[in-house]
């Protein structure tokens, strides 16, 4: 059985911003904040995705900045769940996930 192709490009839909991911090949993803505060900052990183099964995936990143990143989502529910962690915090935060 063949595993599915994360999609090439996709929005992480929050509360208070939205961030554009485009999976640019196997191993890098760009980012873009196209809503909230700071619109238009991006940057490039490398990644780790792992196929949960059916249209589910998780999606492992570390920023520049040291902000490390994992995003559960559910492209059929549109589901999505981050947890991230910053200067030794960790937080949830929960939004949907949606293809443009």
């Amino acid at each position: 059985m063949t595993t599915p192709a994360l999609p090439t490009a996709f929005l992480l839909n929050y509360a208070d911003e939205t961030y554009r991911i485009e999976i640019l090949d196997h191993t890098r993803l760009r980012w873009t904040r196209t809503r909230g505060a700071k619109t238009g900052v991006t940057d490039e990183e490398s990644y780790v995705a792992t196929h949960l099964g059916a249209q589910r995936w998780l999606i492992t990143w570390i920023e520049a900045t040291g902000l490390g990143l994992t995003s559960a989502i559910d492209l059929s529910t549109r589901q999505l769940v981050t947890h991230a962690n910053e200067d030794r915090s960790a937080f949830e935060n929960p939004g949907m996930v949606t293809i443009p």
